[in-house]
């Protein structure tokens, strides 16, 4: 039930608060919390704050890309949002590379890119993130997905043919994949 795991989630946080305030373990616990929390502001604030302690605790780790790619979704300043999105990408290329994970993060880069007029930069990196997802999981919905980012992408830049094709081989791929 729901109830019961935002309360477990609660207390687990508190006994991290309590033993162990400085570590990675409370960290994961706050990653986890924050989607539990009924404003976003609230969750904005308790990934920040497991942000810092990843920051602090393993800078330059995986773990905090995983955070900066789940605050970008939630940053509405587009300027922090692409230096989030460039950093979690960064350290997924270096330690995650032709990874699911790097996928996402470029998918990610490629948002950002878009959202501040750099359209021609979000279509490289939105069909790096195609690539990889193609090539690891070949018809699966994540490819789908980038499919649909690009073909938003292609509008952008005019390319309302390679958009159709884009966008017509996304549903193509939800229409197998649905039971």
């Amino acid at each position: 039930d729901h109830a019961q795991a935002k309360a477990d989630l609660a207390e687990a946080a508190a006994i991290h608060d309590r033993l162990a305030p400085e570590s990675l373990a409370r960290a994961a616990t706050l990653d986890v919390l924050a989607f539990s929390l009924p404003t976003t502001s609230g969750m904005v604030q308790t990934l920040e704050q497991a942000l810092t302690l990843k920051e602090t605790l393993a800078p330059e780790s995986l773990a905090v890309a995983e955070t900066l790619c789940r605050l970008t979704d939630y940053t509405y300043d587009v300027q922090r949002r692409l230096e989030r999105a460039q950093r979690a990408q960064q350290i997924r290329h270096r330690l995650a590379a032709g990874t699911m994970a790097e996928a996402a993060s470029l998918s990610n880069l490629a948002d950002a890119l878009r959202r501040i007029g750099d359209s021609r930069a979000a279509e490289e990196h939105e069909r790096q993130a195609l690539a990889i997802r193609e090539r690891r999981r070949p018809g699966s919905l994540e490819a789908a997905e980038s499919l649909k980012s690009l073909s938003t992408i292609l509008v952008h830049r005019g390319d309302f043919v390679g958009a159709e094709r884009a966008i017509l081989r996304a549903i193509e791929i939800c229409e197998k994949a649905a039971p």
